[in-house]
């Protein structure tokens, strides 16, 4: 297969392909800029070749080839098999496949075309799903916010006590410890909840870059949602 960020080609043949490689070549634009250079892109080929096989005098051999061209939509590519829906990397993360952060990212981008199948306005679909996601990590968010707080209160304190034992560090850690469960104060409240969202807010990222539904479609003053 190869793929830009919204369309593909796949060829996918009932046998295994014997082997399968990509190749890419730099291609300059004839169109001159301003200043004199040329745009350079690059284009990227897959190949695949089928096993060797032999053939009698008179026989014939057929190869069947399963082609799809098209847009990446997630319901047409299920349909297709095989797992061509695999094309739009929605399990992605620092070129890494990651598969439950493709199940997140497949169920916010359904998410997505839920609401906008009652709004009509994928701008205003994405706000919904922005809110809905806001309000399932609320509790969350509402105890990290009271955490940050009582350690911001406590800075003071704790700031005394490595000033006054800065020289027995084992010490000073082990009152500043005794402080924090004095308080009632877990030093990790304010960051866990948000690391805990993180795939959240990848997944979603990674649904949005997805999406061709959301080419060229305008919002407001946007004239494009698909674009940063």
């Amino acid at each position: 297969a190869v793929k830009n960020q919204y369309f593909a080609f796949i060829a996918d043949i009932s046998d295994s392909f014997a082997s399968v490689r990509t190749k890419t070549k730099e291609i300059i634009s004839p169109t001159v800029n301003k200043d004199g250079s040329q745009d350079k892109y690059d284009l990227i080929f897959a190949e695949g070749q089928i096993a060797d096989f032999e053939l009698a005098p008179g026989a014939s051999k057929d190869i069947s080839l399963d082609i799809f061209a098209g847009p990446q939509e997630i319901h047409i590519l299920e349909k297709l098999g095989n797992d061509k829906k695999g094309i739009m990397q929605l399990n992605m993360f620092m070129n890494m496949k990651v598969s439950w952060l493709g199940f997140l990212s497949e169920m916010i981008l359904k998410a997505l075309f839920f609401f906008n199948g009652y709004v009509n306005s994928f701008g205003l679909s994405i706000i919904l799903l922005t809110i809905s996601v806001k309000l399932l990590f609320w509790r969350l968010t509402n105890k990290s916010n009271k955490s940050m707080k009582k350690m911001a209160i406590l800075g003071p304190r704790i700031k005394e006590i490595r000033e006054e034992l800065k020289d027995n560090p084992q010490v000073m850690n082990q009152k500043v410890m005794a402080l924090y469960r004095e308080e009632g104060v877990n030093p990790a409240g304010g960051c866990l909840p948000m690391l805990l969202q993180m795939p959240i807010f990848i997944s979603l990222f990674n649904a949005l870059r997805s999406a061709i539904e959301l080419r060229h479609v305008e919002f407001l003053w946007i004239t494009d949602l698909s674009q940063p």
